[in-house]
């Protein structure tokens, strides 16, 4: 027996899983038609292509996290770092944002006449500019193409992008909370570079191209849609098929994003914007796709497929001899012979001098060690730069609400917009609402309750899952309460079920014994199924929580339908990731009418990004569905539970939780306590600190409850 109910459980979690991650599949790779929808006009012209650039291009930029509206002075730093008979080689940093540097290998040709053609060179992961100047031993992706480029005429700026997975995707992590990413950094960055080239007197200002390869053709192919000063582009070993490129895993031919640890990818609404409509954006302006047919990283059937639908954009503006396709032999790397030619043709027509072919690798001493140091210097000023503004950014968050404690009535109406805007930052709303249909199979029967399995339907393909209990000592219509279960738990754990649990104490059944009509709900929540759906949820706009606060207002339906319940007094408790659920539900949801958040609530900006021995960052743990784009430009945990005000909210921790440094959660929740004064109900709120640890403390909170719903 005990056998079979554990079988049961896990099909429940795995089925669980899988109905999320069908849907957000399924959403992908049909999400062609939303996607056309959003682009405002036919390419028929040169001059409409010109038309409907700017609106889309501004959406463009808006995903990646808008740029300054001002710029610092550059203040150029430039040593001389190396000299051939081809060029002089100099080492470059500039300012481009408080603390954050651009740094760079400036290449300056000799024997040409200036001001000439500039080409800013991108190296993609692992690598750096002095690889891509031929500074560092030989090696088969880079080829010196940027010396190449300079033997050829070209002043040269090789570009430093933070290049090392780990530190890309933590830097991007943070970004995301405040509205910002990663790439759009990179971008910001080359459109600084090209300010500083125009600055040079050896650059016509006129004639500024650029060539990135994998992370550097990625970087390459934005910068080029954002920015239309750079005249012709160079797209090498990551144009590609870009849905299944970012989620369609378990292929032989090629690696899908998902299956790597490649964080920085997953932007907020990526895939509004596929490699083609990108590239869209860059017409009418000369551009080559340089990709090989023994690449891993992008499997050439597709981008020769994909690089079809730009040809057709190219010639409807009526520019199809601007775009071309390198279709090599080679793989993951520079090949450099058409690209050459091509970047000749549309900004420096001529050819390489043949005396200086041979010239391939320079030699400096310490070059490893130097590009360690750039290295380290460019994660640390970013890193800074964004834990800075993240730390700081109270005083703008606070600039989003405007408060009127002049009455309750008067609050909640002041409050209402910053609700509708939780909702679109969470992406709650689905495009469509299906019935219920629920489905109620009999799972126990108890001395104090009977015990019902549910699901409901909340989306197509996707249900929500519980066990319902009814208690047989009280008069119906009774009071509710969604019981909500955290991180490695399940609707059985919270009903005490679960022999030796140390977390829930059979909460969820207690309060059926108080006579409480009880919904212990079930939520993805194995730690390696969570980040995998909300990667694939931000693709499309959405995230893993929006889907969750919708299934709990589709349960709240539920229940208001039931004749046991009294649907005006609907509550909801939750532990650890179900206090993150019970905070964000019952601030969406104006019809839970009491909450009560377990061993979550906290300050949340330390939470999320500063390390510290007396709890644990997010930043340092694998959880990435807490990473919501745009989540800290307005929310803080004070301001979920003013949502929920003037409504009772509750927040339980205990002193010995490694999770929650309690003194942080008192001081945030001294907040909390302010607003319910100022309006003249500070009874409706509370703190329980209790002794113990991570857990359900179910002593002051049932009161709470009892006096909110039963009596309140």
């Amino acid at each position: 027996m005990k056998r079979d109910f554990r079988r049961r459980m896990e099909r429940s979690a795995q089925e669980t899983y899988e109905e999320l991650d069908n849907f957000l599949q399924s959403a992908i790779l049909n999400y062609g038609a939303e996607r056309e929808r959003r682009w405002h006009a036919d390419i028929l012209s040169d001059d409409a292509c010109g038309k409907y650039s700017d609106g889309n291009r501004s959406r463009l930029i808006n995903m990646l996290g808008s740029f300054p509206d001002w710029k610092l002075e550059l203040h150029p730093h430039c040593e001389e770092l190396f000299e051939t008979s081809v060029c002089t080689g100099y080492s470059v940093e500039f300012d481009v944002l408080p603390g954050v540097k651009s740094r760079g290998i400036l290449a300056i040709p000799k024997h040409v006449e200036f001001p000439t053609a500039a080409v800013m060179t991108q190296h993609g992961y692992v690598s750096a500019p002095e690889t891509v100047m031929g500074l560092r031993a030989p090696e088969s992706v880079y080829h010196s193409y940027g010396l190449a480029l300079a033997r050829r005429g070209y002043v040269v700026f090789a570009h430093k992008n933070l290049s090392f997975r780990e530190p890309r995707s933590q830097v991007h992590r943070k970004a995301t909370l405040i509205g910002q990413t990663l790439l759009g950094m990179d971008v910001f960055q080359t459109s600084r570079v090209i300010d500083y080239l125009k600055t040079l007197p050896e650059v016509d200002p006129r004639r500024i191209g650029m060539y990135g390869i994998s992370q550097g053709g990625m970087t390459t192919l934005y910068a080029a849609a954002c920015d239309p000063r750079i005249a012709a582009s160079v797209v090498c070993a990551y144009f590609n098929d870009r849905t299944p490129k970012m989620v369609v895993s378990g292929g032989r031919d090629y690696t899908a994003y998902i299956d790597t640890e490649e964080l920085d990818k997953d932007i907020h609404g990526m895939l509004d914007f596929t490699d083609v409509e990108l590239a869209a954006l860059i017409c009418p302006r000369p551009l080559l796709i340089e990709a090989g047919r023994q690449d891993g990283a992008c499997y050439w059937p597709m981008v020769e497929s994909e690089f079809a639908k730009v040809l057709k954009i190219y010639e409807n503006a009526g520019v199809s001899e601007r775009v071309e396709l390198d279709l090599h032999d080679g793989g993951h790397e520079i090949h450099g012979v058409r690209s050459f030619r091509f970047l000749d043709s549309w900004l420096k027509p001529g050819e390489a001098d043949p005396e200086r072919e041979a010239e391939n690798s320079i030699s400096i001493p310490g070059v490893e060690a130097r590009v360690d140091r750039i290295q380290r210097e460019t994660y640390r000023e970013l890193d800074s730069y964004f834990d800075d503004l993240i730390l700081g950014y109270g005083p703008h968050r606070a600039k989003r609400w405007k408060r009127d404690y002049n009455s309750i009535e008067a609050y909640e109406a002041s409050v209402a917009p910053n609700r509708q805007r939780l909702l679109k930052t969470l992406a709650v709303i689905p495009e469509e609402i299906v019935p219920l249909d629920p489905r109620v199979e009999r799972f126990a029967q108890w001395d104090e309750c009977d015990a019902f399995r549910v699901t409901l339907d909340v989306l197509t393909g996707v249900t929500a899952r519980g066990i319902l209990l009814l208690p047989k000592t009280s008069e119906s219509p009774s009071p509710a309460v969604i019981v909500q279960h955290g991180m490695g738990g399940d609707p059985e754990a919270v009903l005490g079920l679960i022999e030796d649990d140390p977390y829930y104490h059979g909460f969820g059944r207690k309060l059926a014994g108080l006579g409480y009509v009880v919904f212990a709900h079930k939520v993805v929540s194995y730690p390696k199924q969570r980040p995998s759906l909300h990667r694939k949820a931000l693709l499309i706009g959405k995230t893993m929580l929006g889907l969750e606060v919708w299934k709990f207002t589709r349960v709240v339906d539920f229940l208001a339908s039931l004749p046991e319940v009294d649907r005006d007094r609907i509550g909801m408790y939750g532990l650890s990731q179900g206090g993150l659920s019970t905070l964000y539900a019952a601030a969406a949801d104006r019809r839970i009418r009491a909450a009560v958040c377990a061993a979550y609530f906290n300050e949340r900006v330390p939470k999320m990004i500063v390390s510290d021995d007396r709890y644990t960052a997010f930043i340092d743990t694998p959880e990435h569905d807490k990473f919501i784009h745009g989540h800290l430009a307005e929310f803080s945990d004070w301001d979920l539970a003013s949502l929920i005000c003037p409504r009772p909210y509750m927040v339980e921790a205990g002193r010995g939780d490694g999770a929650i440094y309690w003194p942080m959660m008192l001081a945030e929740f001294a907040k909390v306590q302010e607003v319910y004064a100022r309006l003249g109900i500070p009874e409706r709120t509370e703190v329980h600190l209790h002794e113990l640890g991570h857990e359900i403390h179910g002593t002051r909170s049932f009161e709470f409850l009892d006096h909110w719903l039963k009596q309140g």
